[in-house]
């Protein structure tokens, strides 16, 4: 039973990044977010077809991803000088802190995700460390 709701709520989460991402494209908006609907859409499928032997690996993806997406909510707001942000702030109020919120609710997701599939033990704090290790790297 739970191993079709969490497929059924990762596709359609994965389906409102992508709709966000078009709404962006559209708008002219960067956004910091990549590949998450993908891997939330792929996630999802296949959950409903392997079933509960799945979770372990979505649990170290969910694990991997999460400091990923901190670092990118942090870096989305030290790469530009501060009077930008100001100014995008009192022109576009909605589309900042929009952008900045689903960041947010993605990252609450990646957590709630990981620590329902299973007890966030050591080997996934081993794996956010690595995920967090592999953005640094990257910079």
């Amino acid at each position: 039973m739970f191993k079709i709701n969490i497929g059924y709520i990762l596709i359609a989460v994965g389906l409102i990044d992508f709709a966000v991402k078009i709404y962006c494209f559209f708008k002219d908006l960067t956004l910091a977010v990549s590949g998450f609907g993908v891997f939330a859409i792929a996630s999802g499928i296949y959950v409903l077809k392997v079933g509960e032997r799945s979770f372990t690996l979505l649990r170290y993806g969910f694990g991997f991803m999460v400091p990923n997406f901190v670092v990118m909510l942090v870096l989305f707001l030290l790469k530009q000088p501060s009077s930008l942000i100001y100014a995008q702030i009192r022109l576009e109020p909605f589309a900042f802190f929009g952008l900045f919120a689903i960041q947010v609710l993605l990252i609450l997701f990646s957590v709630w995700l990981a620590r329902w599939l299973g007890r966030f033990e050591s080997k996934e704090k081993k794996v956010a460390v690595c995920g967090l290790a592999e953005v640094s790297m990257s910079l």
